[in-house]
């Protein structure tokens, strides 16, 4: 199932890559991966304050499922916003500018 919601978002970035301006692209990719984001850690504490019980119950079940699914697409999204923003990672991280900004 990964490598279909890789493989979607990879033809989605593509067309959006094409018909779409830099800046809104970037709006874009960005708040998908932070509304992901948010979806999964309201998964992880749902999931954590109704689950108190030794065995899986049909609830936990669900959490489980849609902790995963939110989990995978919050993944494809990180790495497609890892690559849209590379050369900003790269300044950030190796740049030797000591910017004092103060």
């Amino acid at each position: 199932m990964e490598i279909y919601l890789l493989l979607a978002m990879f033809l989605l970035y593509m067309l959006t890559a094409v018909f779409l301006e830099k800046s809104v692209l970037y709006r874009m990719w960005l708040a998908a991966f932070v509304i992901m984001f948010a979806v999964t850690a309201g998964a992880l504490s749902f999931w954590r304050f109704t689950n108190q019980e030794v065995m899986m119950n049909v609830i936990a079940i669900s959490w489980y499922y849609v902790l995963y699914l939110s989990l995978s697409v919050t993944v494809v999204l990180g790495v497609v916003n890892l690559w849209l923003f590379r050369r900003q990672m790269w300044n950030v991280l190796f740049s030797n500018r000591n910017d004092d900004r103060d």
